[in-house]
């Protein structure tokens, strides 16, 4: 989630709480029951997307960032958007969790950088 700080800073944790719970539940409208959505900590998740070569990932992936940009959360009379930077990295099996979980990282902060 992009932004997050910003908007605990000017909004409250309640509001960054609340984004964070609006944000999973769009994941989970916006992907299949095969799928995996899940928080690793503090404003990133992960998506395990079952099935997808990684242009049809790539494509999911633009999809949800779009749906996220969309989106307006209200909090307490105030209104707000949100944003996501959004990488995709393909399983390999010579990867344990720790260095997928790494590797994801990265491309993840390289797509931030990128759109920056």
């Amino acid at each position: 989630v992009d932004g997050l700080k910003a908007i605990n800073d000017a909004h409250g944790h309640a509001a960054g709480d609340f984004a964070l719970l609006r944000l999973a539940e769009l994941l989970r409208a916006n992907i299949r029951a095969s799928d995996i959505a899940a928080r690793i900590g503090g404003d990133e998740f992960a998506l395990l997307l079952d099935q997808l070569d990684e242009e049809a990932a790539l494509e999911k992936g633009q999809r949800l960032n779009r749906v996220i940009a969309d989106t307006h959360i209200e909090f307490s009379g105030r209104r707000f958007g949100l944003s996501a930077s959004i990488g995709c990295i393909m399983i390999t099996p010579e990867e344990n969790e720790d260095q997928l979980l790494a590797r994801a990282d990265q491309e993840m902060y390289r797509v931030k950088q990128s759109r920056a």
